[in-house]
């Protein structure tokens, strides 16, 4: 419906106070039909005709869509009973019909009477039974629109603040039964149309790292990130034999959310075991047997398409008194961030953790290289794959330049 169908219908119920009163009554309702283009009725513009104004007064009242009961000392006291017998029959039976109106049926007739108060007059003069302070009342301070802008909406159905649409409620995910969550970090899609976040906590078994992904609506954005976090479950499940992977605890797919619940082995990290360099001549060969088998778990990742992205000396820990290296979580897979690079930027970073724990040891020629070109800002300049890397530190640590 547009703005120009909202043609309510509006009776005025007033009194005659004064000569000037009902001038001013009728000015105002002439205003509210001419320029506000209100199908307004007033008893001045029926008397054209012998007519039974009670009557007319039924009818006004039954089928006006608003019925503006303009407020003054007159209209009071006889809307209260205070006025005597003779002393304006006609706005005393109309006010014992809203009474008896707003009795029946509060729910219709509240929000159809309004208590309208023109310029110079009180709130005092509001007829106790419309709730004066209680309930809403309109004032008139000016015969324009914005003089009377409330009272304006309110006929013609145009809040100043509409109420806005409501979106879809958001699923959270729940808190970790023996511990607090602390958000570790949170993207959010276009338009809110899907929200991730990574929170590390605590379960009876353990430190855990929850991966939680909400979606709303359907695209293809939504589409992509759901498909990924799903094969990310898919092969966390595949390697759970694989030494070094995150061990998946709990996962729950609905609709709208996918939540994986991932272990975070409390253990050494690479950092505590193997920094600050340089290391000792028995630490080296460790390190680097610790390299090779990580390069070999990452590289169980790269065949299934996924890599971590996200390799520190914090992110990897030890297990088995030290000998296995296993990842802390699964970093990047399956976010936004992830790329087709995503392997050669694990070679990279496994390059550069290499280079950090081996500085002020003697290197030679071939580790040196490999070193440097593993951490190349040019990806096809590195070696071609976590395995070929790990092999080659090997090799190269092991028998040098031949």
């Amino acid at each position: 419906m547009t703005v120009e169908d909202k043609r309510p219908r509006v009776f005025v119920s007033y009194a005659h106070d004064s000569d000037q009163h009902r001038q001013d009554v009728r000015r105002f309702a002439h205003f509210l039909r001419r320029s506000g283009g209100l199908d307004v009725r007033l008893d001045e513009w029926s008397t054209h005709e012998r007519r039974d104004w009670s009557v007319w007064m039924i009818d006004q009242l039954r089928n006006a869509d608003f019925v503006l009961v303009i407020a003054s000392p007159a209209y009071k006291r006889r809307a209260e009973g205070t006025a005597a017998a003779a002393d304006g029959r006609g706005v005393q039976f109309e006010a014992a019909l809203l009474r008896d109106f707003l009795t029946m049926d509060r729910p219709t007739w509240v929000p159809k009477v309004l208590p309208v108060l023109l310029p110079g007059r009180s709130i005092d003069e509001i007829p106790v039974f419309l709730q004066p302070y209680s309930a809403g009342r309109y004032v008139v301070e000016s015969l324009t629109i914005e003089g009377m802008d409330e009272l304006y909406r309110v006929l013609t159905g145009q809040p100043r603040y509409p109420l806005p649409d409501m979106g879809q409620v958001l699923s959270l995910p729940p808190a970790q039964k023996s511990g607090e969550l602390s958000l570790a970090e949170e993207q959010i899609g276009p338009g809110r149309s899907w929200v991730f976040q990574r929170s590390i906590g605590m379960r009876a078994t353990g430190p855990v790292t929850t991966y939680w992904l909400h979606t709303s609506g359907s695209n293809a954005a939504v589409t992509r990130r759901r498909a990924v976090l799903l094969d990310v479950c898919r092969m966390l499940s595949a390697t759970a034999a694989v030494p070094g992977v995150p061990r998946l605890l709990d996962h729950t797919c609905t609709p709208t959310d996918i939540t994986l619940v991932v272990a975070r082995t409390t253990a050494p990290s690479l950092r505590d075991l193997y920094f600050p360099p340089p290391l000792s001549a028995t630490r080296v060969p460790q390190f680097v047997e610790a390299m090779h088998s990580l390069c070999r778990t990452l590289q169980e990742w790269h065949h299934r398409g996924f890599s971590h992205q996200a390799l520190t000396p914090d992110s990897i820990v030890f297990v088995d008194g030290g000998r296995l290296p296993r990842l802390l979580d699964i970093g990047l897979a399956g976010t936004e961030a992830e790329d087709s690079e995503g392997p050669l930027t694990d070679v990279m970073q496994l390059g550069a953790i290499a280079a950090e724990a081996l500085a002020g040891t003697p290197l030679s020629h071939r580790t040196t290289a490999l070193l440097a070109d593993a951490q190349s800002p040019v990806p096809r300049h590195r070696p071609r794959d976590a395995s070929a890397f790990g092999t080659e530190l090997r090799l190269s640590m092991t028998f040098g330049n031949t």
